[in-house]
């Protein structure tokens, strides 16, 4: 009888408004779990309001009242003062709203792993547990990976969890990215890269995001990070103002089987009576195939088996996809069928199951241009090379800065170019390397520059003229020595044509 009136004065006495204390108790406040330790909770809008991040395995509870330091009393506590789940010990606190009672001495909630808010209201002796999502700054995946673009005003929102921000998803080698913590609503760069954007500590440094842990700070303009070809998965998290980035791979589970071959069927092989056209992997989870005379409908199986099939994700009532121009197409498991409706003499496809997506080159004409820093590395007609035989490109231009960086480009970077020197000297010949490899730039500043992109040999050339004042600076500054064809040094030269010694290095040069 005794422990029946407690209760109902500590009924009575809340009943109607939140007029009294409440606390959060348990792991959150306390690991050890003390009546005597707990988290005050604010009192608002006629409950009691925290919010904070409380893992899987934190469990918790709810007071009116904490116990006295010197003289914890369990019973006496869990009886009157104690509030937990009416669905008993054990109860996930995830996003929802929970009926809670006086006095149970073994229940508690745990946490669901997130950023959360509880709120606590008591209406007629009876109590009631609201849980929402925390309200944080947001954080955004920016750049290439997860197909996006480089852009300010794009980005993938991430997932609060764990007193952090994460994504997981398939990041290419060549897919640069940082993070964001708003996005712009127009391409405002400088206040983007400022204030919000998020890139590797290292100034200026490209490094590539394999599993571990990485520094980020703000105010990084040319900051970013690339990928490794595999599914990661990023998580970011700030400790008074320092943030993380650590990566870890993520583990797909396939439905087809691993020493799967796949290939193109269609309406070209009768749909499976002739042999598929076998694919290339020509990296992990990504498979190749060039076909020649090509037209109709087809899709993607492995091993000839009609059990492991993709075809086109699109859901237009179950009709073909029509692909009349290169570009990258979402596939799906047992997809509708693709179809090129025109001959084309010749087709790429390549198949990124990494991704779900289906790349296709040959039906748009490739045209190649110079990009770089000088043009904000954007796509420009009046930079574009032409074909002058086949393999073989040319670019005029009026001129060339020193500062200049810059590579070869289509116009979607899906082909692109680079020989990796940023010191170039008119005449020679430099290698192609790498498309992924460093920009390229000129070791002064020419006039009338003509360049040359051999694709088939793959090698990379120019021949310029250099200003008369640049000769003259060079020589004042020691940094060279200049002859006439006679071989007679020349301190003040003028138009023509001069031997230029660098270092031991001479060259034939024209100054203008």
């Amino acid at each position: 009888m005794k422990k029946f009136l407690l209760v109902s004065a500590a009924c009575a006495m809340l009943s109607g408004s939140a007029n009294a204390a409440m606390y959060l108790i348990g792991a959150p406040a306390d690991p050890n779990w003390s009546p005597a330790v707990g988290i005050e909770m604010e009192e608002v809008d006629g409950g009691w309001k925290w919010s904070g991040f409380v893992g899987e395995t934190d469990y918790f509870a709810f007071a009116t009242q904490l116990a006295d330091p010197d003289n914890i009393n369990w019973d006496d506590f869990n009886a009157n003062y104690r509030i937990s789940p009416d669905d008993g010990d054990g109860t996930e606190a995830a996003t929802g709203v929970y009926a809670m009672h006086l006095g149970a001495p073994a229940g508690a909630f745990h946490g669901a792993g997130t950023e959360v808010t509880y709120f606590v209201q008591e209406t007629d002796g009876a109590y009631t547990l609201s849980v929402t999502e925390k309200d944080s700054t947001p954080l955004y995946l920016i750049g290439q990976a997860g197909g996006g673009e480089w852009s300010p005003m794009k980005g993938i929102k991430m997932k609060n969890v764990d007193g952090g921000w994460e994504w997981s998803g398939f990041v290419g080698e060549a897919d640069y990215f940082a993070f964001a913590t708003q996005l712009m609503d127009e391409e405002d760069w400088a206040t983007f890269n400022a204030n919000y954007r998020l890139s590797p500590a290292e100034e200026y440094t490209e490094p590539e995001a394999v599993p571990g842990e990485y520094a980020l700070r703000f105010g990084t303009p040319e900051g970013a990070f690339h990928g490794n070809d595999s599914n990661v998965k990023y998580f970011v998290k700030e400790v008074n103002g320092e943030y993380t980035l650590t990566v870890t791979d993520v583990k797909v589970e396939n439905p087809w089987p691993d020493d799967a071959i796949w290939g193109v069927v269609g309406s070209f092989n009768g749909w499976g009576e002739n042999p598929d056209f076998k694919m290339t992997e020509i990296r992990p989870g990504v498979w190749k195939a060039t076909m020649y005379d090509f037209s109709g409908s087809f899709k993607f199986r492995a091993n000839e088996n009609w059990d492991y099939n993709f075809g086109s994700a699109s859901q237009n009532s179950g009709e073909a996809t029509l692909i009349e121009a290169d570009g990258v197409y979402e596939i799906a498991w047992n997809g509708v069928d693709f179809n090129i409706p025109e001959e084309v003499e010749e087709v790429i496809f390549e198949l990124d199951l990494n991704t779900s997506t289906l790349t296709i080159d040959g039906l748009t004409p490739t045209f190649l241009a110079l990009r770089g820093n000088f043009i904000d590395w954007q796509f420009e007609w009046s930079y574009l090379f032409n074909e002058v035989e086949s393999g073989v490109y040319m670019l005029y231009l009026d001129g060339v800065g020193e500062d200049w960086r810059f590579k070869i480009s289509d116009q979607d970077w899906n082909e692109f170019y680079t020989t990796g020197v940023t010191d170039m000297v008119a005449g020679e010949i430099y290698p192609l390397i790498d498309r992924d490899g460093p920009d390229m730039g000129v070791d002064r500043t020419y006039s009338e520059v003509t360049m040359f992109l051999n694709v088939d040999e793959e090698y990379f050339s120019f021949y310029g003229e250099v200003a008369n004042s640049v000769a003259r600076a060079e020589i004042e500054s020691g940094n060279a020595r200049y002859f006439n064809m006679q071989g007679v040094e020349v301190k003040n030269p003028s138009d023509g044509i001069f031997i230029r010694l660098v270092n031991g290095k001479s060259e034939k040069i024209t100054l203008k």
